[in-house]
């Protein structure tokens, strides 16, 4: 993710915004479109006017809205967060499904009011159950929940969320464009 999504989606985050409404909140921080809120949050710089527009409806330092610019907003206020405890909370919170909470509990063989005080703040999780909530959540075991703030990302974060995008993405392909595409995507695709 580049340096300027991310310190944008580090600021509604940082600003308590629902993920859902991220490209919503940011079109009007720009004077934008939420098309363009989008694709600035997947990697698409601020252009001038957007920035000036960015710093008349937000409270922001001059220094940070520099840095969120041209530097690594998150980076300067990381000391401040758990990493660890932030990620699983997005965990908590927005990907696992109503009924899974009990599943997840018994999979790391705690008890289901641990998991409602690791949702409440009330306690850390432990970090001995990293590897079996990766498998659960099906993230890659390639991201470290440590270090890697996936509570920032505006694109999906795991395998079930990544297939339901491609799933959506293809659906809104128009005809002629999807016979363009389908041979290097028949390619990519293709079964061994």
């Amino acid at each position: 993710m580049d340096d300027q999504s991310k310190n944008l989606c580090y600021l509604l985050w940082s600003q308590k915004h629902p993920r859902s409404k991220w490209s919503k909140v940011l079109a009007t921080w720009i004077d934008s479109s939420e098309t363009r809120a989008k694709e600035l949050l997947n990697g698409e710089k601020l252009s001038d006017k957007e920035q000036q527009e960015l710093g008349k409806h937000i409270e922001i330092s001059k220094d940070d809205l520099e840095v969120l610019i041209l530097g690594d907003l998150f980076e300067k206020y990381r000391s401040q967060y758990n990493i660890w405890q932030e990620n699983i909370l997005y965990l908590l919170n927005e990907i696992l499904r109503y009924g899974q909470q009990g599943e997840l509990a018994e999979r790391l063989n705690i008890g289901d009011e641990v998991i409602s005080n690791w949702k409440k703040r009330k306690h850390i999780p432990a970090k001995k159950h990293k590897e079996e909530i990766q498998k659960f959540f099906k993230i890659s075991s390639c991201v470290d929940l440590e270090k890697e703030p996936i509570f920032l990302l505006s694109s999906p974060t795991n395998i079930d969320e990544k297939k339901q995008w491609l799933q959506e993405r293809i659906g809104k392909i128009d005809d002629r464009e999807l016979d363009r595409l389908f041979p290097a995507l028949e390619k990519l695709l293709a079964e061994e």
